[in-house]
């Protein structure tokens, strides 16, 4: 399947991961020969670099066009309905993965005690290592209060304990004894869960918006606002250094 290059310096890898080892840029608008794709077409294979070594590369970094139908297309149908068009790498044969490669992409687990995504880890299993055994007690010695009550699920990464209020602040509190650290003053609801990492926090809300804070101990700063194109609809989860997060936009 022909391609070409978007970007000025696309990165290309040896496996489907930025994990894998980088082994080349390809300048813009080069033509690529793609061979195949992993099962999720996440990535796609590509043909040739560096003495004729394969290589992977994100399909946002190429423009698929130009392509005949397939061996095995059906005849009369709608090649302008996307999952008919020759120019899907769906029609790409699924290529695995060489077994030999290192290092594999293997997740980092959460530290033991946090929490930091809506669903817990990267892989949105939902399974905690283990689970609270009896007998329990208070480790804070009493309640942590809002000026309203608090409206979305907690987030827990290293000392922090966030959630945030009806009264439009986002709140840290102390993991170990419960004590406010820090309030910030969102002016609105965020009712979906933060989202922590790497000392950063990704906190949707009301208004088609997310903001990302950075948590400074005693403070927390706003790195940046983002416009989303409708309302989240589930918390912010990531992988590798892109973030995903659904919308009402569909």
């Amino acid at each position: 399947m022909q391609a070409t290059s978007r970007a000025v310096d696309t990165t290309v890898f040896v496996g489907p991961s930025t994990y894998y080892t980088a082994t080349g840029t390809l300048g813009a608008n080069t033509v690529l020969r793609l061979r195949g794709r992993t099962m999720s077409g996440d990535w796609l294979l590509g043909c040739c670099i560096n003495d004729n070594q394969n290589y992977w590369v994100r399909p946002a970094y190429v423009t698929i066009t130009g392509n005949p139908n397939p061996p095995g297309f059906p005849a009369n149908v709608d090649t302008s309905q996307p999952q008919w068009d020759p120019n899907n790498p769906r029609w790409l044969p699924v290529f695995p993965q060489d077994p030999a490669l290192a290092p594999r992409p293997i997740p980092t687990a959460p530290p033991f005690g946090d929490y930091p995504l809506a669903r817990y880890d990267r892989g949105n299993t939902g399974r905690v290592p283990a689970l609270p055994r009896p007998p329990l007690q208070s480790s804070w010695g009493g309640l942590s209060q809002a000026a309203q009550v608090f409206v979305s699920p907690l987030a827990v990464s290293g000392p922090n304990v966030v959630s945030s209020s009806q009264d439009g602040q986002i709140y840290s509190f102390n993991r170990d004894s419960g004590t406010q650290r820090w309030r910030f003053n969102l002016a609105t609801t965020a009712t979906l869960a933060p989202a922590a990492q790497d000392n950063l926090l990704y906190i949707p809300y009301t208004g088609n918006k997310m903001v990302v804070l950075q948590d400074a101990g005693d403070r927390a700063n706003v790195i940046s606002t983002v416009d989303l194109p409708g309302a989240a609809s589930t918390s912010p989860t990531f992988l590798n250094d892109v973030i995903f997060l659904g919308t009402g936009d569909g």
